[in-house]
């Protein structure tokens, strides 16, 4: 599974800020307030896929509760700024 926050849909409703994996961010505001994907590495991702692996806080956790979480937070924007794919590239976030 892979998602991205489409940064022109995001009205910084902070929604997905609420979204941690084990006290870990998984969204960063940026400066001008619209979320960013934060990776193992730290980096700050937008309008890109990041592979649910790469994401902060995604070694200790099962990969159905990791997809579970990441998900959730994309349901939870009210923009659907956050876009999720499945493993063989389907959207299943938002439904089309």
């Amino acid at each position: 599974m892979k998602f991205k926050v489409d940064s022109d849909a995001c009205q910084s409703a902070t929604t997905c800020i609420a979204f941690t994996i084990d006290d870990q961010e998984i969204y960063e505001l940026d400066d001008e307030n619209k979320a960013s994907i934060i990776t193992k590495d730290n980096d700050k991702i937008q309008d890109k896929w990041v592979d649910i692996k790469n994401v902060n806080g995604a070694g200790d956790i099962k990969e159905d509760e990791l997809e579970k979480i990441i998900l959730d937070s994309a349901k939870g924007c009210p923009f659907n700024a956050i876009m999720v794919e499945n493993d063989k590239g389907k959207q299943i976030w938002p439904e089309n």
